[in-house]
């Protein structure tokens, strides 16, 4: 299998700040399993007592949620919960987009303020100073570049 070239950026205008890079390993990295959620119809219909089926008379696509995993390596618990926290605060933006280019090709989205779960408070993350949050990530369903 050919290895690939990732980059993934969360802007922070909002912050006043660069984009933060959440895939080159150092400090963040994505999860294994990271966007890829359905877009789906928000449909207005019609019917009948007298004809069968339901008739679509008008629709559009709905706001997509997007699951995203980021680890977080530190050294010390003190240089983790600061990363963990310059992480949280680019997601929990009102607005931020979301850049992913995968060897050379850039797919962008416009995207909200993301639920999330820290989940390092488990033995194994606190003793190696890593940590994971999971993202739920509010996006527009069409892309700004990319599909």
């Amino acid at each position: 299998m050919a290895d690939i070239v990732l980059s993934a950026l969360v802007s922070r205008d909002a912050l006043g700040l660069l984009p933060l890079e959440v895939s080159d390993g150092n400090p963040y990295y994505l999860a294994t399993t990271f966007m890829g959620a359905a877009v789906s119809w928000d449909r207005q219909s019609v019917t009948s007592r007298w004809v069968d089926g339901d008739y679509t008379v008008s629709r559009r696509r709905a706001n997509v949620i997007e699951q995203v995993g980021v680890e977080t390596l530190a050294d010390t618990m003190l240089q983790l919960r600061a990363r963990l926290t310059t992480l949280i605060e680019a997601f929990t933006q009102d607005h931020f987009v979301f850049t992913i280019t995968v060897d050379g090709a850039i797919f962008a989205y416009d995207c909200e303020a993301a639920d999330y779960t820290n989940s390092m408070w488990t033995t194994p993350r606190l003793a190696s100073c890593q940590g994971q949050v999971l993202f739920s990530v509010p996006r527009r369903p069409i892309a700004v570049a990319g599909v």
